[in-house]
């Protein structure tokens, strides 16, 4: 077990993924400094569950779901995110999953900011990420950003749209995911244009 010497000393990815505080708690490393993440609320865990079965159904063979595991860029020693959901297709041996393709992040009401600017700039770094999935739990409505050469290309989907993913074998359909969030009637379709 390594122990971290002060709230104040930054540690390393190599050191944080070392270190056991000998609980149950989850954590992220930011800049250097040891966070803890809030359990998910029941909508949450709710909407975690139905995407990470959707992906599963829909990955290529060979590609892996997982679900709440960290994510490191070899080039930044101070940051480990958690996403909540992630595909790769490359075996992930090591503490971290190794080249992701997609990243998806359910926002929750206490870390919706920081989840869509400084969690959401760290994903965009990693150089295998091809998309990001930004959902909401308050009504159907995802974001998706796919990566386009240097750029990035931002599209939202809402009500019952398909939304395609190359990292899938076929579209992800709003109905499917938020079925079990129970939401009285679902938002307008998106223009997929």
């Amino acid at each position: 077990m390594v122990e971290q010497a002060s709230k104040d000393e930054r540690m390393t990815v190599d050191a944080f993924l070392e270190w056991d505080d000998g609980t149950d708690t989850r954590y992220e490393l930011i800049d250097g400094r040891v966070v803890a993440m809030n359990p998910p609320m029941p909508m949450h865990a709710a909407l975690l569950t139905s995407l990470g079965a959707s992906l599963l159904a829909r990955v290529p063979r060979g590609c892996r779901v997982y679900t709440v595991a960290g994510a490191r860029n070899l080039a930044d020693d101070w940051n480990y995110r958690v996403p909540d959901v992630a595909v790769s297709c490359d075996r992930s041996a090591d503490n971290w999953i190794q080249a992701p393709v997609l990243v998806c992040e359910i926002l929750s009401p206490s870390t919706a900011r920081l989840d869509v600017t400084t969690k959401l700039d760290f994903y965009r770094a990693l150089p295998s990420v091809r998309e990001i999935l930004v959902l909401r739990t308050a009504k159907r409505h995802v974001t998706l950003w796919r990566r386009s050469d240097v750029q990035w290309v931002v599209e939202d989907f809402i009500g019952s749209a398909l939304v395609p993913l190359e990292a899938t074998t076929g579209p992800l359909p709003l109905d499917e995911l938020y079925a079990p969030l129970d939401f009285d009637e679902p938002d307008e379709p998106s223009d997929p244009a």
